[in-house]
């Protein structure tokens, strides 16, 4: 699969669930599809800085399950999963 991103082109997000369901299932072939054609496309940012349980309320708001975290001149700095928010803040009241 090429990806293509211009300057002006907003992020995307591509999952293993993608690349199956919109490449392999409707038995296309990785090499003719662009990563762009299958990507989910708005995706949710979070800026690194956010406060987890906000971050968490985002995603909820918008039943995702991850977001990509970007720093603040909006460079992609990872990904964030829900699962990983609610571990980490469970792991938080433990140690209270």
């Amino acid at each position: 699969m090429s990806a293509f991103r211009g300057k002006a082109d907003e992020f995307g997000l591509i999952v293993i669930t993608d690349i199956a369901s919109e490449v392999l299932a409707k038995d296309l072939s990785p090499d003719r599809v662009n990563v762009y054609e299958v990507m989910s496309k708005p995706v949710l940012t979070l800026p690194a800085e956010m406060n987890v349980v906000y971050a968490m309320r985002m995603l909820a708001r918008f039943k995702l399950s991850q977001a990509l975290v970007v720093d603040h001149e909006r460079n992609p700095f990872g990904l964030v999963t829900l699962r990983d928010m609610v571990l980490r803040s469970l792991e938080g009241e433990e140690g209270a």
